[in-house]
């Protein structure tokens, strides 16, 4: 029987790493080849990543677009929309033609995502449509909402551009993925049951860290605390920086290493020089592979100080290494990071770096948290494990409603 022809839509994809959605759609194209004819569509600059990941069981359909490393502006993030919406619809109407059978999978809310699968789905209503919807915009006259300020037209051209993709995700997707339970009732409708929205909590590659556990044991522990993510508003990047600076008023020769890249960085770097830290923060830029391992493996504690957030990836990934995290006690964490990690009041900064120095201090209190860290990403978050699992849960609901 010939394997029915799945379409990965990552058009909206930014270079200088990857985002949790770009890591759930990696996750897919490289456990899902041996069941579906996989074909990716996503700028050139999303292969290398691909190949990098050791991901082979694919056709490629690059966009051709401009590399883009960040985007910073409101003019910038309107440009992006646009030019990448228009390139992947050109894209559908010369080479896209139904086969019976096709499913497509848009990896994220964005435009260029989101609305070629709609399309598609309008077109021949028999495509399986697969949405994945990963993080709701926040509402930015919310007073805890990341987009103050300078950035509010920002913050307001965000939500309202994904207000039509909710709509339509909701209405004609056949199953959506999200990353966090409190999220699943937002989409379950009469004619889409629970089932059919399916929580997609994230991955860590154990294939990857496994050889470098005992690899990296003996490295020297060079840093005290450790944050991988966007440097982004929503990441509580500033946030991270002032929380540092209180734990270094007790903890003087305390270090921060600061892995990852995104808008944020150039106004960190002058917060960093105005606070008088920079013998104590050192930014990395994006980092993969042994080179992200290797910073676990030298760091004490996993620093996750999101103001808002779906759930996040990244803190899982030091967790394998036995490193417990500190966080704001989110609602969309408490299904994520059940154990292993210090849930802090929302937004007290000096409760947060007290936690982080509880960990530093308190040995009996680091090595409880420490197995509980492993234990939970061991047996809840392998890639292997969560890609069959998730397969076979979609596989299922598939089978059970006749898609």
């Amino acid at each position: 029987m010939e394997k029915r022809r799945l379409y990965i839509i990552v058009s909206a994809y930014v270079g200088g790493g990857l985002s949790g959605g770009d890591r759930i759609a990696l996750e897919i194209i490289r456990f899902w080849g041996a069941l579906f004819r996989i074909e990716v569509i996503a700028p050139e600059e999303f292969f290398p990543l691909l190949v990098k990941e050791g991901c082979h069981d694919y056709l490629s359909v690059s966009l051709g677009t401009k590399p883009i490393a960040k985007i910073e502006s409101l003019r910038e993030f309107f440009s992006y929309i646009v030019s990448r919406t228009l390139v992947i619809l050109q894209w559908q109407k010369k080479h896209y033609t139904y086969e019976e059978g096709d499913i497509v999978y848009s990896s994220s809310d964005f435009w260029p995502d989101f609305l070629p699968a709609l399309l598609m789905k309008l077109s021949n209503p028999k495509l399986f449509w697969i949405a994945g919807f990963y993080l709701f915009a926040p509402k930015p006259w919310d007073k805890n909402s990341p987009y103050k300020g300078k950035h509010f037209i920002k913050g307001l051209f965000y939500y309202l551009t994904q207000l039509p993709a909710y709509f339509f995700i909701k209405r004609y997707a056949d199953i959506v993925f999200v990353t966090s339970e409190p999220d699943r009732a937002k989409f379950v409708t009469k004619k889409r049951p629970s089932e059919r929205v399916m929580v997609i909590q994230g991955f860590v590659c154990m294939h990857e860290i496994r050889p470098l556990l005992e690899k990296f044991r003996n490295e020297p522990k060079e840093f005290d605390g450790c944050f991988m993510g966007r440097l982004h508003y929503q990441k509580g990047c500033l946030e991270l920086l002032l929380i540092w600076k209180r734990v270094l008023d007790k903890k003087p020769n305390a270090r921060l290493a600061i892995i990852g890249d995104g808008p944020l960085r150039e106004e960190m770097g002058k917060r960093v020089k105005e606070l008088g830290i920079e013998k104590n923060v050192k930014f990395f830029g994006t980092l993969l592979g042994e080179e992200k391992y290797r910073v676990f493996a030298r760091s004490r504690v996993m620093l996750h100080p999101a103001t808002y957030d779906s759930g996040g990836m990244a803190m899982a990934e030091g967790m394998a290494f036995g490193l417990p995290g500190v966080s704001f006690d989110l609602e969309a964490l408490k299904t994520y990071y059940p154990s292993g990690v210090i849930k802090t009041p929302c937004y007290d900064l000096d409760a947060f770096a007290n936690n982080i120095l509880r960990l530093l201090e308190d040995k009996s209190l680091y090595q409880h948290l420490s197995n509980e860290a492993r234990e939970l990403i061991y047996t809840v978050w392998d890639n292997e494990k969560r890609s069959k699992e998730l397969l076979n849960g979609l596989l299922s609901v598939m089978h059970k409603n006749n898609l």
